[in-house]
């Protein structure tokens, strides 16, 4: 999609609300998951599935919203959230890399109490990346500075 086909600014946002409602529907489903598996056997196909579609989503989500015509559109319009802005960005590095080490995990766990304590981390810090999220749109379309957390 060129920046010429996006929607405006609004219409950016609302779809990436979108994708965060998407996505709280798969950590919720990875709940469930690690709640109902057995920590003593290998990891079940159904939560390797589930942890695979996981990452994926959020790396493509991630690059949706670093793209100059969200986050830079953002920060375009109100300079005050460049500051939160780098924080959402630098979070994303961070994740991306608890990430990592969640795929290799399941790429190479035998056990399914290795990799649950690893991915309930990930989504963790996740949902409280969304809250922040939230924050900063609240702030962008209130026209208030964002609280720092």
């Amino acid at each position: 999609m060129t920046p010429e086909e996006l929607p405006d600014l609004f219409g950016r946002v609302t779809l990436v609300l979108g994708e965060h409602a998407t996505l709280r529907a798969t950590v919720a489903t990875l709940r469930m998951h690690t709640s109902s598996t057995d920590a003593s056997g290998p990891p079940s196909p159904d939560l390797l599935a589930a942890v695979k579609d996981f990452t994926e989503q959020v790396r493509a989500h991630f690059a949706v919203e670093e793209r100059a015509e969200y986050f830079g559109a953002l920060g375009d319009e109100s300079p005050e959230l460049l500051e939160p802005i780098a924080a959402l960005k630098a979070e994303h590095r961070e994740m991306e890399t608890l990430i990592g080490e969640l795929e290799a995990a399941a790429a190479t766990t035998v056990e399914t109490k290795t990799l649950v304590p690893l991915l309930a981390q990930v989504l963790d810090r996740f949902v409280a990346h969304e809250r922040r999220e939230a924050e900063l749109l609240d702030s962008f379309f209130r026209g208030h500075a964002p609280r720092t957390s």
